[in-house]
This record gives C-alpha cells, structure tokens and sequence, in this order.
C-alpha cells in the first residue's frame, strides 16, 4: 500500500499530524495535535499549514482543547479573517460588475468550497479568489472590465492561456484571478459539461454559480494533485475531506465515477479518497471505490498521473506534462495546422511574453524527447512561420553604445552549455582588416570557435568600399545562462579592443553540443596554443594562449578520428590550477568513449609529462576523450586574479603514439 502513496505528494510526519489534528474528532484529533505541537517552532511554520490554522482552532476549540498555542491560533485566526472577508468582498464587486455586463460566473477553488462546505467561509483562507466565465467572449469581457475600473498584473492577454489576474484600485494588495478554463489541464469540452451540471449558488446577495458536488470533488483532486516544492500537499485533501463530510449522502458516486473517467482523472480521486478515508477517518462507501476501480484507465491518464506524482520536475518533464494536457484537447498531429494555437498554450503555461521563446523551447527541448517523424520538417516550418509573424527569434542589438551584444534568453527557460552559432561581419574602429577575433561575457573569455572569411554579397552590396570592411566572421560559442551580454573583440596594435560594428545574419541555437560525423585525424602531435588544432577541442576549452590553453568548466572533451583502430599511448603534456595555500590537488578523471582510463591527483605546478595507454578494445573510428575535473575553480574565486574562468588543467600538447 505505501507504494500507492509517493512521500513526496502526500502529507507526512509533522503536516500529516496537522491534517488529522484539524479533521479527526474525539481523542484521535487531540493525540494529532499534541504531535503537532511538539514537532514545530510556530513563528517558523509554511504557508500551507498557515492556511490550516483556522479550521485547526475550530475543531480544537469544538473539543475543548486547552493548551498554551490557543492564544496565538485565535490572534492569527482573527487576522486571516479580516483578510479573508476583505477578498470575498472584492470577489462580490467583480461578480457585480460581472452582473451588469450579462456576463455568467462560477465560484472556483477556495471561494465555492469556503462558501457552501465549511461551517464557515473564514476557515477557508485563500491567496486569491477564483472566478471561472464563459470561454466564447472572454476577451470582451475583460476589456469592459477594464473600463470598469479593473486592472490587470500584466497588460498582454496573449501571454495567459486560461486566466488573469485582476485587481480593483482601493484593494491593490487583492487579485482575482479570472479564468475562461477552468484549469490549465481542462478542455473546453470538460468546461461546458461542468457548465450545463452547475449549481446555483446565492454569494453575498448575489447571484452566481458552483460546480456539483462531483465535478468539485474532481477539481479539487485535479488542481491538487501536483507536487509542489514550494508547499506541502495539504489543501487540497481538507477541502476533499470537507466537501465529502458536509455532502455525504447527495453524492452520486456512480456519477462521480463517469466524470472522472471523462475528465482523466480516476487515479487522482481514487487516491485521494483512498488517503482521506485511511488518515482522516471520512465515511467513504465501498461502492464509490467499486465503481472508480471498474473504470478503464487510459494510458495518457497514467502518465500524466506518474509525471504530476513526480518530485523535483526538471524543465523537460514539465514540458512533457504540459504537452500531454495540450494533446487532450488537440491531438499532436494537428499541432503542425494549428502552430498559433501551440504557441499561445505554451506562451501561457511559460507566463510567457514572447511566443518566439515559447517556438524556441517547443522546438529545442519538446521535440527532442519527442519521437516524431519528420521532426526536421515541423521545426523549419514552424521557424519559417514564426518569422512570418514578426516574431523574434534570438534578440541581439548590436551595436550598441558600450559595443555590446544582447543574448535575450528568459530565466525561466535557462539551461546549462547552450550553443550557439552566429554568422555576420564586423568592421574595425581604424578600417584595418580583421585577424584576430575572440568574445567575452561580463569580462570573462568566452569559449568559442571563430573563422574569418570574405563576405562577396557586402562586396556587391558596396563596391566602393574598402576590402577591409568587408570581413565576414562565423562563430560558435558556448554561453552562460541567462541575458548575455557579450563582446566581440579583435587584436589590435593596442592589444583586445572591441570592434567597431557588428551585424548579425543568423543567430543558431544549436542542440546541445552537436559533435562533427567524420572526427579529424591528427597526424601525430595536437598543439593546443595552435588555433589551427581548435576541431579537436570540442568543449570545455578556453582560447588559445602562447604557451598552451586551459580547461575551462568541470569537463573538458577533446574528438579525433582513426584511420586504423588500434592500441595507442597518449603523451599529454599539461600542469594543473592550483594556489598555494588554498588549492594543493586538482583531481582528474581520464574516460575514453564513455570508459573510465585513470583517476589522478595532480600536485605538482610545474609542467610535466604525463602517459596514458589508450586500448584498442575502447577505441573507435569516431572517439571522445573526456577530462572530468570535480575541483576546477576560479582565480577569482580564490582572491588570486580577476580571472572568472574555472581552471582545472593547462595543457601544451598532445602526442598519439602506436
């Protein structure tokens, strides 16, 4: 049984003793509290047991309950009630204003439970209050709530796929978040069904609407059953426990269990009501887990399921989980004929303000998990038509007054190693021609791959200008997350000064570090402080120095190909970074086409040569040597220099012996 129940997704230990301590009657709520109570420092408690607070004091002060915390839960119960009756009264303007217009509104979430569950609206906190309208003219609805006097937190309604956060002047502190779906994994399909079921409901005098009784108990368990790092997963399971205890005998589980085989979501609520059933002792019948087990249970239902239970999302499962939801109401075949419609859900889902970030990660982080036939073919046709749009695709303002470029990327879509490739001309300060070229970002060498070639179609363009001007580079480069501001460079009399100009053709962001078909050859002997040798180094490499070059970041890789396959030794001539007194050792690990070679601690300063022997079972016609450096660091880091570079080993050179 502990398997059906991830101990990241329900409540444990000291939130667990909480929830049964607010919900269990007699001595089995007075023995949880008391556990409660030991186990927490109050003024250090999260905001989901915050929110707990007020029904934790309504049923200990039904039982009687006498303990020093008392005191201190009717002071802060006093304050959430003050808050909480100031947003319902903001909630009641709304559905005014709301009224006037002929516009029809269903309570969501805290405002609904509060209102006709709980023996009190004030035991239900909420951080916003949640109204749900009509999805057919909800852009003309909020346009006349903005003539009526509503603000929003952001101006673009593009960026939001299923709701907005208004805010009236006198409570600026209040937001309402207004939804045209009901949630971000509802179809419109689902709404209308929760539409036509809808209850009335008499809020404050006025007239409006709630879900059934069934389709709340499915969204809440929807909305709830989410792992969240933030807060623990508390919320969601009172309000299921509430909503069953108040409604009991109305409930149509038969019902309840249709809907949720309809809205994909019977493992959600079978859990769910298996947990509150178990832990808070809610009279739930045998029959409604009958009937919710004989449902079938699709196999995208259980991988949303198995993707929302999952804790610690990285951005490729969010997108997936996201990606799933798009695919209940639009098939992923028809993505291609409704590219809009793409981008504006996952511009929503991001809080995106650009749907040109949002192609991007589609593009370069979705489809490459994805297994789709002719993914090449998707993604030129989206790109094409994202510049049809005017979209952008990279930002770079270049030139700019400091002789800067700007790499826009969002925070929120930042990911490690990204590559990228830009292709353009530069003219000097003084006409002189380009040799020489390097980039560096926030006054840090960056690590990249620079040609310089002729550009005829500036020749053509201006034929009466010098030849010098007409220097056209192409450049691949590593960049940090995050907005880059990065500087092209050349080599002058004066030594490094930033070019004159730069125009940018072509801005690529290339797919992780994408490695050559044919790897170079070496003939015998690879000069690191050689430009020329750059096509072996494929990451973590800096620029070429006069005596070698140095590793920069915790792995280095180094490509070369075989024209025969045979055992080789390996001569590497190299010291590592180290600061006396601070850095004695820099560990290395040697692996050769994913096998691990040698481990060493490197001490000594001086430059030394070392051998390795390369078997011939390990090698191929296409190799990748790895250098791993767990203790690179920065000499800035240490107070030696300004470098910012994280150093781990400098190598001069490398032989391949038979």
């Amino acid at each position: 049984m502990a398997g059906d129940y991830p101990s990241a997704l329900w409540p444990g230990g000291i939130h667990r003793s909480m929830v049964r301590a607010a919900l269990l009657d007699g001595p089995a709520a007075i023995t949880a509290f008391h556990e409660w109570s030991d186990g927490i420092v109050f003024d250090d408690l999260d905001g989901a047991s915050f929110s707990l607070l007020p029904l934790l004091r309504w049923n200990l002060h039904r039982l009687g309950v006498k303990h020093p915390l008392m005191s201190r839960l009717d002071s802060v119960c006093r304050f959430l009630l003050v808050e909480t009756t100031m947003k319902l009264d903001v909630l009641r303007q709304l559905l005014l204003d709301l009224g006037k217009m002929e516009v029809p509104a269903l309570l969501l979430k805290g405002s609904a439970i509060g209102q006709r569950y709980y023996p009190h609206p004030s035991l239900r906190p909420m951080a916003d209050c949640d109204l749900l309208i009509p999805y057919h003219g909800h852009e003309r609805a909020v346009e006349r709530l903005f003539e009526a006097g509503w603000l929003a937190t952001q101006n673009d309604m593009t960026v939001r796929h299923y709701s907005y956060d208004l805010w009236h002047p006198p409570f600026p502190t209040i937001l309402v978040e207004l939804h045209w779906h009901s949630g971000m994994q509802a179809t419109l399909r689902e709404d209308r069904m929760a539409w036509k079921a809808a209850e009335p409901l008499i809020f404050r005098d006025v007239p409006c609407k709630t879900f059934c009784i069934e389709d709340e108990i499915i969204h809440t368990c929807r909305h709830g059953f989410n792992w969240c790092a933030d807060a623990p997963p508390m919320r969601w399971l009172v309000d299921c426990a509430i909503i069953v205890r108040s409604a009991g005998a109305r409930i149509d589980w038969q019902r309840l269990a249709e809907r949720s085989r309809q809205w994909d979501e019977t493992l959600c609520v079978r859990r769910s009501l298996e947990w509150i059933r178990r832990e808070a002792g809610i009279p739930v019948p045998s029959e409604a887990f009958a009937k919710l087990r004989a449902q079938r249970v699709r196999r995208r239902e259980l991988r949303i399921h198995i993707l929302k239970a999952r804790p610690a999302k990285d951005w490729d499962s969010v997108t997936l989980l996201f990606a799933d939801f798009l695919n209940r109401e639009l098939p992923c075949w028809l993505w291609p004929l409704r590219p809009i419609r793409v981008l504006r859900y996952f511009a929503g889902q991001f809080n995106l303000p650009d749907h040109a970030d949002t192609l991007r990660y589609f593009v370069y982080h979705f489809w490459q998990l994805a297994r789709v036939r002719s993914r090449a073919r998707l993604e030129k046709f989206l790109f094409k038509l994202a510049l049809a749009m005017g979209l952008r695709g990279f930002s770079a303002a270049l030139v700019r007054p400091d002789f800067t470029g700007l790499l826009e990327e969002p925070s929120l879509l930042c990911w490690a190693g990204r590559k990228v490739r830009l292709e353009g001309f530069a003219f000097a300060h003084d006409g002189s021609p380009l040799k020489t070229l390097r980039v560096t970002c926030q006054g840090r060498q960056l690590p990249a791959s620079l040609y310089l070639k002729p550009r005829p179609d500036i020749v053509l363009a201006w034929p009466g200008r010098p030849n010098a001007l007409k220097s056209g580079f192409w450049i691949v480069m590593d960049l940090p997350p995050g907005d880059s501001r990065f500087q092209i460079e050349r080599r002058g009399p004066d030594g490094w000064q930033p070019i004159f100009a730069v125009r940018i053709n072509d801005i690529e962001l290339l797919n992780g570090s994408p490695r050559p078909k044919n790897f170079p050859v070496p003939s015998c002997r690879i000069d690191f402080a050689n430009s020329r040798d750059n096509e072996f180094l494929h990451s973590g490499w800096s620029d070429p120095e006069p005596s070698g070059r140095w590793s920069d970041g915790h792995k280095a890789e180094m490509i070369f190909g075989l024209e025969e396959v045979k055992t080789l030794d390996l001569d590497m001539k190299m010291h590592p970074f180290l600061v006396a007194g601070q850095w004695t050792a820099q560990g290395l690990t040697i692996s050769l086409n994913g096998q691990t070679l040698c481990t060493w601690s490197l001490t000594g300063a001086d430059p030394a040569v070392y051998s390795i022997q390369l078997p011939g079972q390990f090698l191929k016609k296409n190799n990748v040597l790895v250098f791993c450096l767990p203790q690179a660091a920065s000499p800035a880091s240490l107070n030696s220099n300004l470098d910012s570079r994280l150093l781990g080993i400098h190598v001069e050179w490398m032989e391949f012996r038979a």
